[in-house]
């Protein structure tokens, strides 16, 4: 799932393979027989049954599309957090880490692509034999004809913002996976690998910055540097004194690259002819307003509204929660992620403690981005790898 989402993203199967996947790990699940739960997972179970419910509130075929897709995306992670408890013997924590490592290899060497042929869209094979009529849908037609790189030029701008996407539909998404994933291959290169692996491995995060430089995400560098500040701080206080230097070097080394290489003056070039942050507000506001009309189950699925521009219930995971699933639905979910945190709060070793990050990370993340499938997935297995660790004494190193 995590590392053949690349494969499926150019076949423009990302829409179903998930599903797929998790179907094949609930017929094991079934054949192995009874299936037990760590505690945290609860909320997160319940909220897809939540989910299903709020579903009356459709009313048109391209509600129902993102609503299938969504459902999916939560019933597909929800899947792989259940099977990775009950997997024990077969598959351990370096192993999910693996391949959260090739995923980002992918999504880093992706965006190094979209940056060259900004232009270019792929036209998949699940393309080609979809009704036209389908395609129409904003949200199948960016995921079976994706861009590599969102080009936006809004007026005013002296020339085109090239926004590297690929292997997501939009710039916020590479953004949000790139946030997510980073502490995860961070993490694993404190496992001890080769040397080979974490030579080539520390080269490819230097180049990372390029690529995350270029999408100008204000979340994404604000995610990092939440997961940077809370893991110094915590090293900080366990007296690793050299790691913490070592942080604080790598931090300013980044923030001065981000200054001197200009990304700081293209966020704010970009700011200043788009106003997003304006827009967001705008948004924001009106998505609250509209699921005070139905707080409980929510309108199923986002809605266009013209009058802002842009669909009620997007723009950031948890207010499509909020919109769609209604102030239950969110809680549910704010519950898991909260859940996790405070339960592994005590991350007793440093690669414990940077996927740790990740879920502190996600808290603040989810009010700015969307979780798409495989940033959800990812969130959730790591959260799956912390209650396991804690509930079954195992330590991550």
């Amino acid at each position: 799932m995590v590392v053949t989402y690349p494969l499926e993203w150019a076949l423009g199967a990302t829409a179903f393979a998930s599903i797929g996947f998790a179907a094949v790990m609930i017929a094991l699940l079934l054949v192995r027989g009874r299936a037990r739960l760590v505690p945290g997972l609860l909320p997160l179970l319940v909220l897809l049954p939540w989910v299903v419910i709020c579903g009356i509130g459709l009313h048109s075929l391209s509600q129902g599309v993102g609503y299938v897709q969504r459902l999916g995306d939560l019933a597909s992670a929800a899947t792989a957090a259940v099977y990775y408890v009950n997997a024990r013997e077969r598959i351990d924590a370096r192993l999910v880490m693996n391949a959260v490592v090739v995923l980002w290899s992918s999504v880093v060497l992706l965006g190094l692509v979209a940056i060259a042929l900004p232009d270019a869209r792929l036209t998949t094979p699940v393309s080609l034999i979809v009704p036209n009529g389908l395609l129409q849908n904003d949200l199948v037609h960016q995921l079976l004809l994706p861009p590599l790189a969102e080009v936006q030029q809004p007026w005013g701008a002296e020339q085109p913002f090239n926004r590297p996407a690929a292997p997501f539909p939009y710039a916020n998404s590479w953004g949000a996976a790139y946030a997510l994933l980073t502490p995860v291959v961070v993490a694993f290169l404190t496992t001890g690998p080769s040397r080979r692996v974490r030579l080539v491995l520390s080269a490819l995060l230097v180049v990372s910055v390029y690529p995350a430089v270029q999408t100008s995400n204000r979340g994404m560098f604000l995610g990092l540097g939440i997961a940077v500040v809370y893991v110094v701080l915590r090293l900080a206080l366990r007296g690793r004194i050299a790691a913490v230097v070592g942080a604080s070097l790598a931090a300013a080394v980044a923030g001065a690259y981000l200054v001197l290489s200009g990304a700081v003056q293209n966020i704010l070039e970009r700011q200043e002819v788009s106003d997003s942050t304006g827009t967001r507000s705008d948004l924001y506001s009106a998505t609250f307003r509209a699921t005070l009309d139905s707080p409980f189950l929510g309108w199923a699925s986002p809605q266009d509204d013209a009058t802002i521009g842009y669909a009620l219930g997007t723009q950031g995971h948890a207010w499509t929660l909020m919109y769609s699933y209604g102030f239950v639905g969110l809680a549910l979910f704010v519950l898991f992620l909260l859940g996790v945190a405070l339960r592994t709060a005590a991350a007793p070793t440093t690669p414990a403690l940077l996927l740790h990050a990740v879920i502190v990370m996600a808290i603040p993340l989810m009010w700015f981005y969307g979780l798409g499938t495989v940033q959800l997935l990812v969130l959730v297995l790591v959260a799956a790898v912390l209650l396991r660790a804690r509930s079954d004494g195992e330590e991550l190193r």
